[in-house]
């Protein structure tokens, strides 16, 4: 047990079995029985005594049941020493719904005002507690005392109440401009670290609740003003992590526009992109596809060709259609000036004729051309 002392009428008793039952007993003479039996309900608990305890006598718990018959050691009762003021833990903070003190005396009968006037009064079980003060209001004062053996202690600090602050994240974070997401703003109490229910504020309107996520996007440059506002706490801004957008690649565009449907099929198509320096051709991509997109990071002269295959629904047969570019260059090459801006460069598929003369007439030959 916890050392008591004189006039205490309670005793803070420890090591005990749940379920066991407890008695008190003192050495006085004319007053052995401190307790009827107690049933155990926590391994540390208060017990209260049918007297005030007097100097130097000594008391024992004896235990029973639950497999249990053990006795404490028998324990001096200590004189009153006098009573010192207890201790307001500050700060004091509304949404707690109460107070922390400590420097109590078993035993004591403790007083605490709320703006000087008497709101709670409990018996001491510990030296230290948290007393229960709900619906505080702002700037409220705060203070205790304690009181045993006729005597009481003076006035403990005084603390004045306060609005609770909180601690604000997000997620995801960081969170990326001009793109919409799903976003979930979290309130904690900076001292208790428990979560805080709360409307979410961005420039003047409210979006949503914390630890719920809502959909937002923001625009370019500094967020607006933006905060998290919970009953009885102070109103905080909300630290926003965000970056802009990673910078989009220009693209490419590639593509052949069938003319002569009735006559041919694109069957498959391999484009070969070449970037041109001093150092001569270096191929960057070979995209397939009868239309592609393809990006391109560095800023130059390109040379485009375009392997086009096609089944000549006239004749039967799969053949290779004959590319032309904007050069002349030998194995058809089409030229580009690229500035890191987007750039779309159209071909199209179609049927070029050429007379033939055999056998004394004229014959019409056709060949698949791709060209711009």
């Amino acid at each position: 047990m916890t050392k008591p002392v004189e006039c205490a009428r309670i005793i803070a008793a420890n090591s005990l079995t749940p379920g066991a039952v407890v008695t008190v007993r003192s050495d006085q003479a004319d007053s052995p029985v401190l307790t009827g039996p107690i049933f155990v309900t926590a391994s540390n608990m208060p017990i209260g005594v049918y007297r005030p305890l007097r100097a130097h006598e000594r008391v024992q718990l004896k235990q029973t049941g639950c497999g249990v018959a053990a006795d404490s050691a028998s324990t001096e009762v200590d004189p009153f020493p006098g009573i010192g003021a207890p201790v307001i833990v500050g700060p004091v903070r509304i949404p707690h719904g109460g107070v922390n003190l400590k420097q109590l005396v078993v035993g004591a009968r403790v007083y605490v005002f709320v703006n000087s006037v008497p709101t709670a009064r409990f018996d001491a079980t510990a030296t230290e507690m948290f007393v229960p003060l709900p619906k505080l209001a702002r700037e409220a004062v705060v203070f205790a005392r304690q009181s045993m053996c006729t005597k009481i202690s003076p006035e403990s600090n005084r603390e004045n109440a306060k609005l609770g602050e909180m601690k604000i994240g997000h997620s995801p974070s960081p969170i990326t401009r001009t793109k919409q997401t799903s976003v979930t703003v979290t309130a904690t109490d900076r001292e208790t670290k428990q979560p805080v229910s709360g409307s979410v504020r961005i420039g003047g309107t409210v979006v949503g609740a914390t630890g719920a996520a809502f959909a937002h996007t923001f625009a370019s440059g500094a967020p607006p003003a933006s905060v998290v506002d919970a009953a009885d706490y102070v109103s905080t801004d909300i630290p926003w992590n965000l970056v802009d957008p990673a910078p989009q690649q220009a693209i490419l565009h590639l593509g052949i526009t069938n003319q002569q449907p009735a006559r041919y099929t694109i069957t498959s198509v391999t484009w070969t992109i070449a970037r041109q320096d001093l150092g001569g051709l270096t191929i960057v991509a070979t995209p397939t596809g009868a239309s592609v997109a393809q990006p391109l990071s560095t800023a130059g002269q390109y040379q485009i060709h375009a392997d086009v295959f096609v089944d000549d629904l006239v004749d039967g047969v799969n053949v290779l259609a004959e590319f032309r570019g904007n050069t002349t260059l030998p194995g058809g090459q089409h030229v580009i000036v690229w500035s890191n801006t987007d750039l779309s460069v159209p071909f199209r598929l179609f049927a070029e004729s050429q007379v033939v003369f055999a056998g004394g007439g004229a014959i019409t030959l056709y060949h698949a051309v791709v060209a711009p």
